[in-house]
């Protein structure tokens, strides 16, 4: 039997871990919010755990977002140069910028991957 696919799932859940931290939250904060355990964010977070309309609705208005800026692709962010301000809800720093364009500068895709993965390492 073929396993479902979770890509999206991860992908939100690296939204979701993004969204906590730029709101300075740690996972236990985040858990109070929500009236959850900080494990059940720990699993949000790596998409092991599908979330249900309501609670990505509960994760939009702690950050202060929509639900659909929640969903949303980060492919218009990081396409280009970052020509254009960032998206509604995004205040990044010149650090991130700098980051942002620097990897869409990168031409390997593999090159990409790795350097993307270790980021999310180093984060954990």
């Amino acid at each position: 039997m073929k396993e479902p696919d979770t890509t999206e799932q991860v992908r939100l859940g690296r939204r979701i871990r993004s969204h906590r931290l730029r709101a300075k939250l740690t996972q236990r904060k985040l858990a109070e919010a929500l009236g959850v355990s900080y494990q059940m964010v720990q699993k949000l977070e790596n998409g092991t755990a599908r979330i249900t309309v309501q609670r990505l609705n509960d994760l939009a208005r702690i950050f202060k977002i929509s639900a659909a800026e929640l969903m949303g692709d980060f492919a218009n962010l990081l396409a280009g140069e970052l020509a254009g301000p960032p998206p509604t809800g995004y205040d990044l720093t010149t650090e991130e910028r700098r980051l942002i364009a620097a990897y869409n500068r990168i031409q390997d895709k593999s090159l990409r991957r790795n350097l993307l993965e270790l980021a999310e390492r180093m984060t954990m």
